[in-house]
């Protein structure tokens, strides 16, 4: 990834300024989550038919409004100098702009072919488009906490509330062993006790607290990823933080593909905006583009061109056969393509 390089992303904020942002955040926070609240597991909260959703969304722009004038009353002016390089920036302006752009269209196109299932092309995708908009314009101190919250509310979103929370749950718990206070291999015993214990969990020999269709994704999410975090912890190959550890596991596109491409946890640190920013959401829209045409040409293949055995009659139809079951290859390619694109993004 790049270097932030824009005026907003190098602002610091000055601490006797902090209050009046951090009143404004929760009102864009509040307003931010009742708009995508189908897409973050929250509708549930809202009463029958959403009826909380308006008076909750007329609550946050009120905060932000109460921020915006706090800050402008107390003489900092924040948000002025934070806006201001943002209007007088049209080179980057106009790039974000057509980036998003972009995006938006490579949304509308999944969406109109059903690319892969709902919670990819419904709540990922929306989620990565809405996401993508609001951490541009965030200081690079908030970017990876946002991304680790969106990603959480992905969860949520595609889950529920109860599914959503014994996952992160027991996602903590795993990253929690990782740290704790003992020798390494203590730490690595008791993480191969609790593996076991979800192994027995998973066969049916202790009954699970929640449903089935987290497992796929809890698998995917440490199987390899905690192999290499262990590697990189013990040999420090790496900064380790809070915010940079949870993000590692937690990422936003891996709550839709089972089949998750497997990230190193030094390359993750050592390249998150390791060159210009728009260079690498632009990189991460061509791979997203490929991905959606991998897709594309693999249902094709899938709904016309691929075979069985019993077809197999000469050797035309050997040909047809072997070479349509193997570019059905073609979407796990695709997939690892979107997951990449969508991380550069972020």
């Amino acid at each position: 990834m790049a270097n932030t390089d824009t005026p907003l992303a190098q602002e610091t904020i000055a601490p006797n300024s902090r209050f009046p942002m951090y009143v404004f955040a929760l009102g864009v926070a509040i307003t931010a989550s009742m708009l995508g609240a189908n897409l973050v597991g929250l509708s549930r909260l809202l009463g029958d038919d959403g009826m909380l959703k308006g008076p909750l969304i007329g609550i946050g722009l009120t905060v932000m409004v109460i921020g915006a004038v706090a800050d402008l009353a107390l003489g900092q002016r924040y948000l002025l100098s934070w806006l201001k390089p943002i209007v007088l920036d049209w080179p980057g302006l106009l790039k974000f702009l057509a980036i998003t752009g972009q995006l938006g269209l490579l949304v509308v196109v999944m969406r109109m072919s059903y690319l892969e299932h709902n919670a990819f092309y419904t709540n990922v995708m929306l989620l990565t488009l809405y996401g993508f908009i609001i951490h541009y314009f965030l200081p690079s101190p908030y970017r990876l906490p946002f991304f680790l919250l969106l990603s959480a509310g992905g969860l949520f979103g595609v889950f529920g509330l109860a599914d959503g929370a014994w996952l992160i749950g027991i996602s903590l718990g795993l990253i929690g062993i990782c740290h704790l206070p003992i020798p390494f291999r203590e730490r690595l015993a008791i993480l191969v006790i609790a593996g076991a214990t979800l192994i027995a969990m998973r066969a049916g020999y202790v009954q699970a607290p929640w449903t089935k269709a987290i497992w796929p994704i809890l698998a995917s999410m440490f199987m390899f990823r905690m192999i290499i975090y262990l590697y990189d912890l013990k040999h420090k190959k790496a900064p380790v933080g809070l915010t940079r550890s949870l993000a590692y596991f937690f990422l936003l596109p891996n709550v839709a593909f089972p089949l998750f491409p497997v990230v190193d946890y030094s390359t993750f640190c050592r390249t998150y905006y390791d060159e210009d920013q728009y260079r690498i959401y632009q990189r991460g829209l061509q791979w997203m583009f490929w991905g959606v045409i991998h897709l594309l040409i693999y249902r094709y293949i899938n709904y016309y061109w691929i075979i069985g055995p019993e077809k197999v009659h000469d050797t035309s139809t050997l040909v047809q056969y072997m070479a349509s079951n193997y570019l059905l290859i073609l979407r796990l390619s695709g997939q690892f393509h979107l997951a990449v694109g969508i991380l550069h993004l972020f």
